[in-house]
């Protein structure tokens, strides 16, 4: 099991929450939209497969630790240390 430090845990509730065109503008800027919308094409589930549809196209912004992210990490094979770069690059860009 893995063990996280507390100061690994703190940073992770520190998180920033992204809004939809910081998120979106990460995957596309790092060329894994196509393989995101895939992954949830690919999903068997209909029912799954149409909740994460709708939550990738319309949610109001994206929790680091939402049980979808950590799904489409491990989907599109970024480690830990890649996504939480991507997720504070993501967090600096502002309209």
């Amino acid at each position: 099991m893995l063990q996280l430090s507390k100061s690994q845990i703190a940073a992770d509730r520190a998180m920033p929450n992204l809004e939809p065109f910081q998120f979106w503008g990460a995957i596309r800027a790092i060329g894994e939209d196509e393989n995101l919308r895939d992954w949830v094409t690919g999903t068997e589930d209909p029912v799954e497969r149409a909740f994460l549809s709708a939550t990738l196209d319309y949610a109001k912004w994206f929790e680091w630790d939402h049980p979808l992210i950590k799904a489409a990490q491990a989907a599109l094979d970024i480690n830990d240390d890649e996504l939480r770069d991507l997720w504070l690059w993501a967090a600096s860009i502002q309209t």
